[in-house]
């Protein structure tokens, strides 16, 4: 059976979670242009699923626009290749909607820099637990451990660098200059990077059969 490729724009939400909405791919041009509708209801939804008790009721319509520099595209042998967008929630008149997450962190930045000259930068550090190595808790950063995770880190790096997530710099260092990859960035850029490290982390990690484990930190 013939396949037609889909793609996912989504944006995160007041509890935190990346939530959108598909399309094909066929249409892109024109999403990137005007989006996908949705309720304003649906920014709304609560951490568990069912959405808070909002004045927006049933009435009324935004557009989540794909930012076309937050694409992402992992294509991953004999599965659905990973391609969605980071979106923006705008109006029917194309101006920001007052509750678009992205825009509230905008606003804000735009603030902190008027009233005190200052720009934030901003890095996250994701940690998580994969289950594919056995448990050694005498041995922590061995290199037994190390040989049996199997090609997941390798499939996890490729996918970072493919879409940008390490970025290679010149960093200063006695004696010269020496690559290593960026630690931090400007906001909200870096946090698109921080969902896009997340998501594909977990995607990476479907394709074996073991589980990762995230826990916050930053």
């Amino acid at each position: 059976m013939q396949r037609e490729q889909i793609v996912f724009v989504g944006t995160s939400d007041l509890s935190g979670h990346f939530r959108g909405k598909s399309f094909p791919a066929l249409d892109l041009p024109a999403r990137l242009h005007r989006g996908v509708g949705m309720a304003l209801t649906n920014i709304f939804l609560s951490a568990f699923g069912p959405i808070q008790a909002t004045t927006f009721g049933t009435r009324g319509e935004v557009f989540l626009v794909p930012d076309p520099t937050t694409r992402v595209f992992v294509p991953f042998e004999n599965s659905v290749a990973e391609f969605f967008f980071i979106g923006d929630i705008r109006t029917g008149d194309g101006a920001p909607w007052d509750f678009c997450p992205r825009h509230v962190l905008r606003r804000a930045l735009d603030r902190l820099k008027s009233e005190t000259g200052l720009k934030l930068f901003a890095t996250f550090e994701q940690e998580f637990l994969y289950t594919g190595v056995a448990a050694h808790p005498p041995q922590p950063y061995e290199l037994d451990a190390y040989r049996r995770q199997g090609y997941f880190g390798e499939a996890l790096l490729a996918a970072m660098r493919q879409v940008g997530t390490l970025r290679r710099i010149a960093g200063r260092r006695r004696g010269g200059d020496h690559p290593r990859d960026r630690a931090g960035g400007r906001l909200p850029a870096r946090a698109s990077r921080e969902l896009h490290a997340a998501s594909y982390t977990d995607r990476s990690q479907q394709r074996y059969p073991y589980s990762l484990e995230f826990s916050g930190s930053g």
